[in-house]
């Protein structure tokens, strides 16, 4: 699998990755099969497609850690400001302490 196949799949969303690991584990299957019937003449190929499962799996994985820290980066605002709220329930922000950043 070449650089710019892989920039573009990491531009894909996760079902897209998903769909094309399912087939790349099919046809390494599929290889490996070929292999015992002694009918694959590049017997390299088969662990090429275990990279690239690997390789794609890995831009799964950072997609989904990317989202996940999105969304907890969401949920760590929305509970720091109920605690505000909590704190100064009418805005005026009396008594409570704003620390510049």
């Amino acid at each position: 699998m070449k650089r710019k196949d892989l920039d573009q799949f990491k531009k894909q969303n996760q079902e897209e990755l998903k769909k094309k690991i399912a087939d790349l584990k099919v046809e390494a299957a599929n290889l490996r099969i070929d292999l015992s019937m002694a009918k694959v003449k590049n017997v390299h190929s088969i662990s090429q497609k275990r990279k690239d499962i690997a390789k794609l799996m890995t831009i799964l994985n950072l997609i989904l850690k990317r989202s996940n820290n999105i969304s907890s980066l969401k949920s760590k605002t929305a509970v720091a400001q109920k605690e505000v709220k909590a704190k100064d329930p009418e805005g005026t922000r009396e008594g409570v302490k704003v620390v510049a950043r």
